[in-house]
């Protein structure tokens, strides 16, 4: 076995020393916690408190425009009620709207007969608002006044809306207007079924009585429009009256007393006078 020197061993007990003896020579640094070295400062804390409420407030707005966009597209896929009976349910205008009578077209609207009349009614009054000339064919009324009655029926009837451009509307009004003149036209004229007709009515009612004398007499202007008193004549009294007592003819008397026949007034009390 090797035998190892004292002076192998002396650096290595010598370094050992140098080391303890540095150790015990360097400073004791007191132990404490840890400490952010870069605190942030208050204003940096603010910017960022602020940056995150923007932030926040963007994306609210940007979830309303996406919510509100969503409910459009909707819409617009599933139109309202209203819509489809206005887009689906128009009364398109025929080719030719000869062959249109007016049963057809309150089949058309599903009306009944006490609306429909009423329909007929209301066309009729307002095309005499809207002021179209009676003696005009229909052909010849201002198109604004037309335009007018066709609106003012839409608002009391809403399903007439449904006639593409009021052509329903105008051709019940048109209808009525024709007939209208043709009446105007025919009832004075006895070669025509409505001219015969008039006559015969007029006829069967018998010939307007004449005012008689007496009648026109009494509603003249010259005489005073008093009532009959004015020509009323007391009656005299006859000779047998005569013979009644003395307490009958005093009564008479009284009672002449007390009336007072004038032309421009009825009977009057008069005061009596006693003696």
């Amino acid at each position: 076995m090797p035998h190892h020197s004292d002076s192998e061993n002396s650096p290595t007990r010598s370094n050992a020393g140098k080391s303890r003896r540095k150790h015990a020579s360097a400073p004791h640094r007191k132990s404490g916690p840890l400490r952010d070295h870069n605190p942030p400062s208050d204003d940096l804390a603010e910017r960022v408190r602020q940056l995150e409420a923007e932030k926040a407030e963007i994306r609210a707005e940007a979830d309303a425009a996406k919510a509100e966009a969503a409910l459009l597209r909707e819409q617009r896929a599933t139109p309202s009620p209203s819509n489809t009976s206005a887009s689906t349910d128009i009364i398109k205008r025929p080719q030719n709207l000869s062959n249109v009578t007016m049963k057809s077209l309150r089949t058309m609207l599903g009306y009944n007969k006490s609306r429909w009349n009423g329909l007929r009614t209301n066309t009729r009054f307002a095309s005499n608002a809207a002021r179209l000339d009676p003696e005009l064919n229909w052909q010849a009324q201002d198109s604004k006044k037309v335009a007018k009655m066709v609106n003012v029926v839409q608002v009391d009837f809403p399903e007439t809306r449904r006639f593409e451009n009021g052509w329903g509307i105008k051709l019940i009004a048109q209808q009525s207007f024709s007939g209208g003149k043709s009446y105007r036209r025919c009832v004075d004229d006895p070669s025509t079924y409505r001219g015969r007709k008039t006559h015969e009515r007029r006829e069967a009612h018998g010939p307007t009585p004449s005012p008689s004398p007496s009648h026109s007499r009494s509603h003249s202007p010259s005489h005073s429009p008093s009532p009959g008193p004015s020509s009323v004549v007391p009656r005299r009294r006859s000779r047998g009256h005569d013979s009644r007592s003395d307490n009958d003819d005093s009564e008479n008397e009284h009672n002449d007393d007390l009336l007072d026949f004038s032309d421009n007034e009825g009977p009057q009390k008069k005061k009596q006078h006693r003696t």
